[in-house]
């Protein structure tokens, strides 16, 4: 009996205890809770430790560490740990948080709002870039709601070396060589990227999603590369095609054509629509015709689908395509050495003959003169290569003589200069073809170059941002060697190499001023890629 007497009491005296917080006060009891926190707003994502504060009888507080239940009236705005009092924001909207000992309670309202910025990246990172090209730098921010959200056009822009860079929008332009960091800045948040100025260099790109020669590549009007078609290295035609992002530096699988082509040309059409016409097999003729066929596509970026045209009246391989001022495309040559020509109008869908051309001729070249005219020159006729060249007028859908280069060439390339003259360099048929030659279309003349480096066939030829025309790779056995012809000082200059050698690849110019080259051939077939800057 009396031992039961001392327990009673004994466990009375520590509930008191307890109750008053210790310290043998038994005056001191929890009167009320006061629940705490840094702020009130709580964007979403983020968590914060909410605090419980007990104010007893005495008038003393002291915060709760334990003997404290959490909960939220709408847990699925805020999200709160029943034990630690860890608070979630979860989504848009306001929540009721309590916080409970025993029957005390005491609560808070916190209001989520919208998630926050919580870092920037900037890509690509680092960015290797020529004298005056401008390559897109993109922004991309990650959000407090695990969200990635691109942030470019919204960012503010930053160089810290404005000598050797200057960017706007994202959009960097190289000024001098040099290094310098660009940053992308919101509030008080920023990503950067290391950029490299250099000039007369290449950069490996992406490779292609498949190893390709004797493919055709066209800039599309958004900037980017359509490839098409070409040879594998089991020597099979392909119909897949494939899309170039300058700004992410990658490569997507496109639709793919109906026919599997290589050796023919592609054309952008105004409007952005990009047409294929004919081609030939790697190792069989196809489609009926000598080496060729006669079937014709339109590729449709918005849509990402090729959809038949009417086809050309003859089968062809090693033909040209040029699109006329008036939107029309006229076809020239190919295989069977016939000396027709036709033109397709995108208005009727439709093909019609030209008057036939002076000389019948495959692998020739096809220029577009600024008055309008259409340059074909050299190419293979029923002998062999060609030194003659000649004129197609859209008027007055004839052709005349436009004079013979000094050299037979075929398999070589064409640009038109600044000035309007047409520099024709490379080829086989003239086994020292070092010499490149332009043509005047004022005097309907040919001049020759000094020599160049190298020798040239199946060669790439396009003209810079600067006026320079870039030569690039060819030969067989294919070389990585490039030369820079200068038409103010009629020079030719060796430019840095290739990291691959490659033939029968394909040259574009990216809107920032880079070069792109894509496949060929080198020791091996190549799915590589270069960036010239």
């Amino acid at each position: 009996m009396k031992s039961n007497y001392w327990k009673v009491l004994f466990l009375t005296l520590v509930f008191a205890v307890t109750s008053c917080g210790g310290g043998g006060n038994t005056s001191r009891v929890l009167s009320s809770i006061s629940v705490s926190s840094t702020t009130q707003t709580l964007p979403i994502g983020i968590s914060q430790q909410l605090t419980a504060t007990g104010i007893f009888s005495d008038g003393s507080k002291a915060v709760l560490m334990t003997g404290v239940s959490w909960q939220s009236a709408s847990p699925t705005i805020v999200n709160i740990d029943p034990t630690s009092g860890l608070a979630t924001a979860i989504t848009l909207g306001s929540a009721t948080i309590t916080a409970t000992s025993r029957t005390i309670t005491g609560s808070t309202t916190l209001n989520v709002t919208n998630a926050i910025l919580l870092s920037i990246a900037v890509n690509p990172n680092p960015l290797p870039t020529g004298v005056g090209i401008v390559r897109q730098l993109t922004a991309s921010g990650k959000y407090s709601d695990g969200s990635t959200r691109d942030i470019t056009a919204a960012s503010g822009w930053t160089t810290l070396d404005p000598t050797i860079a200057t960017v706007v929008g994202g959009a960097v332009t190289g000024v001098a060589v040099g290094s310098t960091t660009i940053i992308a800045m919101q509030g008080s948040v920023s990503g950067q990227s290391a950029l490299n100025v250099t000039t007369n260099t290449w950069s490996p790109a992406a490779s292609l999603t498949a190893a390709r020669y004797a493919h055709s590549a066209v800039e599309l009007l958004n900037g980017k590369v359509l490839v098409m078609g070409g040879v594998n290295a089991g020597l099979n035609d392909l119909a897949s095609t494939e899309i170039y992002d300058p700004a992410a530096n990658s490569w997507a699988p496109a639709a793919s054509m109906a026919d599997a082509r290589a050796f023919f040309p592609a054309t952008l059409l105004n409007g952005g629509k990009v047409l294929v016409a004919g081609g030939g097999a790697a190792t069989f003729p196809k489609g009926g015709g000598s080496n060729g066929i006669v079937g014709v596509e339109i590729y449709d970026p918005a849509l990402d689908t090729w959809s038949p045209a009417a086809n050309m009246t003859f089968a062809r391989s090693g033909h040209t395509a040029t699109l006329l001022q008036n939107g029309k495309v006229l076809v020239s040559g190919g295989a069977g050495l016939s000396p027709s020509a036709e033109v397709y109008d995108p208005t009727t869908n439709s093909w019609t003959f030209t008057a036939s051309m002076l000389d019948s001729r495959t692998d020739h070249t096809a220029t577009l003169l600024a008055n309008g005219k259409v340059l074909v020159a050299g190419g293979n006729d029923a002998i062999g290569a060609t030194a003659s060249a000649e004129l197609y007028d859209p008027i007055s859908n004839s052709w005349s003589a436009a004079g013979n280069m000094a050299f037979a060439r075929a398999e070589g390339s064409a640009v038109r200069l600044v000035d309007g003259r047409v520099l024709i360099i490379g080829g086989s048929g003239y086994n020292l073809a070092v010499v490149a030659e332009i043509y005047d279309p004022v005097s309907n003349s040919w001049s020759t170059t000094p020599s160049m480096q190298n020798t040239l066939q199946w060669e790439t030829s396009t003209i810079l941002g600067n006026g320079k025309v870039l030569a690039v790779g060819g030969n067989l056995p294919a070389i990585s060697n490039a030369e820079l012809y200068d038409s103010v000082m009629n020079t030719w200059v060796g430019a840095a190499s290739m990291a691959n050698a490659r033939r029968q690849h394909t040259a574009t110019l990216l809107p920032g001023g880079a070069l792109l080259v894509t496949g060929g051939i080198g020791v091996n077939l190549l799915s590589s890629c270069e960036l010239y800057w």
